[in-house]
Formats: C-alpha cells, sequence, structure tokens
C-alpha cells in the first residue's frame, strides 16, 4: 500500500438550493482531493488527511464524515475551542461557482502550530505529499516557512511532493505575495497540477506550453496543465502528452472540478499508470463531477462511473 498525506482544510458548505434553503455538506480543495483519491485507489493508497479541527460538535461530525470515506485521521489535531471555517457556494445557469467565506477563524489555519519538531521524524515513510496554494495563503508568514522546511525534510526522506496552486485572490494580500510563495512551493515540487485559469490570473496572459516551461526552470518534473476546452498539457521526464478535452453531459456545479481532477491523476500515477492515461482518466471524472450539485458527489454514482471508466479504458 502507497501512503499519501495531503495538508489543507475543509470547511462547512451550504449550498444554496433553489427553493431559497440551504443544503449543508462538507468541502475543500485538498479535502475534495482526499475523497476522490480515495475513492479511486481504495486499499492501494493510505490518505491521511493532515489537518486540524476544533473539540465542537460540527468538527466531530466531520472528522467521522472523512472516515465514513475511509481517509486516515490519525494526523487530524484537536484543538480546544476551535471551530471550522464555512462558506456559501451558489451557482449560475452555466454552473460557474460563486463563494462566500466566513474562515478568518478557521482553526485548520493553526495547523503547523500543532506540529511539534519531532513530527516529521515521527512519520511513517509517505510516498507522496500533496498540498495547494490554499493550504499556504491561509497560514501565517512563520507558518507557511515552517510549511516549506517539512516539506523539505520529507522530500530528503525521499517523499514526492504535488502541488496544485488553486490561485484564490481574496486570500493573499497581494498579488505579488501570492506570486512568492507559489513560486516556492512550486520549486519544491515534483508534480504540478496548475490549471490555466490561475496560471492567467497570476501571471498575466499565458499558454499551456510557457506555464510548462517556466515551471520546468523551477525544477518540476511532471506537470499536467489543466487548460479547459484545450484539454491536458503537460511533460514528464521531459517526454511530452496531452490529453483531450472531456465535455460534459451536463454542467451543474464547477465546484471541484481540478480537485477531482487532481486525485484522479495522482491516483493513477500511484498505482503506475503512464502520466498520459492518468490525465485522460482525469480528465473524464472532472467532467462527471461537474455534472452534481456540491464538491463531492454521490458515492455509489462515484463508483459507478468510475468502474465503468476503468472498464473501458482495460483497466481491473
Amino acid at each position: 500500500m502507497k501512503r499519501m498525506i495531503a495538508i489543507g482544510e475543509c470547511m462547512l458548505e451550504f449550498r444554496h438550493c433553489a427553493d431559497g434553503r440551504y443544503q449543508r455538506s462538507f468541502a475543500g480543495d485538498v479535502y475534495n482531493t482526499c475523497v476522490y483519491l480515495k475513492r479511486a485507489a481504495g486499499q492501494d493508497v493510505d490518505v491521511s488527511f493532515l489537518t486540524a479541527v476544533g473539540d465542537d460538535s460540527l468538527s466531530e461530525e466531520m472528522v467521522a464524515t472523512w472516515q465514513q470515506e475511509g481517509i486516515n485521521t490519525a494526523l487530524v489535531n484537536r484543538v480546544s475551542g476551535g471551530t471550522p471555517g464555512l462558506y456559501i457556494i451558489s451557482t449560475d445557469v452555466s454552473g460557474e461557482r460563486q463563494f462566500t467565506y466566513w474562515r478568518q477563524n478557521s482553526i485548520a489555519r493553526q495547523v503547523i502550530h500543532c506540529l511539534s519538531d519531532d513530527f516529521i521524524s515521527a512519520l511513517p515513510s509517505v510516498d507522496l505529499l500533496y498540498f495547494s496554494g490554499i493550504s499556504v495563503a491561509i497560514l501565517d508568514q512563520p507558518s507557511r516557512r515552517r510549511l516549506c522546511q517539512i516539506i523539505e525534510q520529507l522530500k530528503a526522506q525521499g517523499t514526492l511532493v504535488a502541488f496544485d496552486p488553486n490561485y484564490r485572490p481574496a486570500l493573499w494580500q497581494s498579488s505579488e505575495e501570492a506570486k512568492q510563495w507559489i513560486e516556492a512551493s512550486y520549486r519544491l515540487a515534483d508534480i504540478a497540477l496548475p490549471s490555466l485559469d490561475d496560471e492567467i490570473d497570476l501571471f498575466g496572459p499565458t499558454q499551456p506550453q510557457a506555464v510548462i516551461d517556466r515551471l520546468l526552470s523551477w525544477g518540476v518534473n511532471e506537470i499536467a496543465v489543466k487548460a479547459g476546452s484545450l484539454g491536458v498539457h503537460g511533460v514528464h521526464d521531459g517526454t511530452p502528452f496531452t490529453a483531450a478535452f472531456a465535455a460534459p453531459q451536463q454542467r451543474v456545479d464547477t465546484t471541484a472540478a481540478g480537485d477531482s481532477f487532481d486525485a484522479i491523476y495522482l491516483a493513477q500515477r500511484l498505482q503506475c499508470q503512464p502520466p498520459p492515461k492518468a490525465a485522460q482518466l482525469a480528465a473524464q471524472t472532472a467532467a462527471f463531477v461537474v455534472g452534481y450539485t456540491g464538491a463531492i458527489t454521490p458515492r455509489d454514482s462515484f463508483s459507478t462511473f468510475y468502474g465503468n471508466l476503468l472498464s473501458a479504458h482495460g483497466a481491473d
């Protein structure tokens, strides 16, 4: 069994329904990836979520939900008096989403403060560490530096590092601050999973190959650029690859499209599948996910879809 650790935040998600009520669930970019990766990889990958939660009833329910998804919660830090963040999501007729956040006091922002100096040495062998630009953005400056040190220690022990910049301007004091820390994170990564839209928002007008060239110059070995209708453009060990755009049958809610792509791509790579196949399966999964409301699709529906997808691609 491979072992993966994901560092990030999970929040309460309230989705606005047509009748004016709100439907509650749990979501967050890294958490969403954990769920879909575990569903896809099953017993082949132990998925541990490194985060902080409170000791309130909502936090307890949140952790119980993670466990029901098969996520390892041994690295979840419980903080007395802490509470989770929350957000409200609404979508337009094309499925594009809009978020309103209440996360300033989210206890997940304190996760690095919970880690002792002996934390890394006490960890068992880790095959993959996954984090995002949001994982970095919610931290204070000392915690960001400490996170980089932790990642460097894990890399020294042979852990591969995967990073999705997932740029959210509201979480940063300025675009220059975001550029500084996102570049620093890229330079720690072995695998980069950016979206072209995020790269344009942060670095200006660009094309997939220009993104690839820049990340290669920063030392990233494996890159998969999610470029919407342009498909996926990537490189691994110097060899380019592409995957075709997968058009969704219906586009209800684009929440977690990128998160689910990352999950399937990484699950496939952890299961030793080649990058082109990983990217194509990931793109098709993202197209499936946007056909459902909220970040997390029903488990049975996903299992049926993913089983059929693997069969269509000649996998077990």
